[in-house]
């Protein structure tokens, strides 16, 4: 048996040697290579005609862990895919002293606003119905952003990866159904940040008096702002008559786009 157990290791490792050509010198390894100029050395097996595998795979994420690497991966490279073709998936590296997960400039975002991140949200939270006059907010589903810092979190609320000044833009539109009444109504929608409002990111509209029909408003609000890192952003809406008929909802995609000045 134990004759057998060695015979079998002994196959296994030729097999190993036979098909992957792994080659080393003291602290260097080559692939397919005989004299490895670096710590690792990969060559395909022919560069005029490479097999379908030839290359290094570098892991792949979606997004990157709550939980930021330390000092002993400074360096560590991983490639972002994306599913919102964002235009910012690529390859990113882990900058400690920085703290972040730093984009890997390629020809290809060359015309992408590197300093530029965006949200939106399609529905309430909860249902703007008759009577509901507090804010209700529009949690955040999706951010587009070239930094790892700014990351939409558990509450839908978008947090802010640097300190500095930004000018804040924001788009999006509300629907009331029929409800056979002929009376205006008015509506708001405000960016908070860290869950109170400020009185400059505000727009103010009104549901025209239409009898029998749906009807729509848009908001659209544009600002400079003093951010710090980690604050935390939301949009929120408020029917301002508790006596309207009616649920709200989310017809043009809440749209905020935070640009950093400095």
């Amino acid at each position: 048996m134990k004759n057998t157990s060695k015979i079998i290791l002994a196959f296994t490792l030729v097999s190993f040697l036979i098909w992957t050509p792994v080659f080393s010198q003291v602290g260097l390894t080559g692939v397919n290579v005989l004299e490895p100029k670096a710590s690792l050395h990969v060559e395909p097996l022919d560069n005029i005609t490479p097999e379908t595998g030839a290359g290094i795979l570098i892991p792949s994420v979606t997004q990157f862990s709550t939980v930021n690497p330390g000092a002993a991966q400074y360096g560590m490279l991983v490639f972002r895919s994306e599913v919102t073709s964002s235009g910012f998936e690529g390859f990113y590296y882990w900058d400690n002293p920085n703290t972040t997960w730093e984009y890997i400039v390629t020809e290809k975002i060359t015309e992408l606003d590197l300093n530029k991140s965006s949200a939106y949200g399609t529905a309430f939270e909860t249902d703007i119905v008759s009577g509901n006059t507090n804010y209700v907010k529009v949690p955040f589903e999706v951010v587009e952003s070239p930094k790892a810092s700014y990351f939409i979190d558990a509450n839908g609320d978008l947090n802010i990866g640097q300190t500095g000044d930004y000018y804040i833009s924001f788009t999006g539109g509300v629907n009331k159904p029929n409800t056979g009444e002929n009376f205006a109504e008015g509506i708001s929608t405000a960016i908070f940040v860290n869950g109170g409002i400020n009185v400059n990111l505000i727009s103010n509209t009104v549901f025209p008096s239409v009898l029998n029909n749906s009807r729509s408003v848009t908001f659209a609000i544009s600002s400079s702002v003093t951010l710090q890192a980690g604050d935390k952003i939301s949009l929120r809406t408020q029917r301002k008559s508790a006596t309207q008929s009616g649920t709200l909802t989310v017809n043009s995609p809440f749209t905020l786009i935070v640009s950093y000045l400095e």
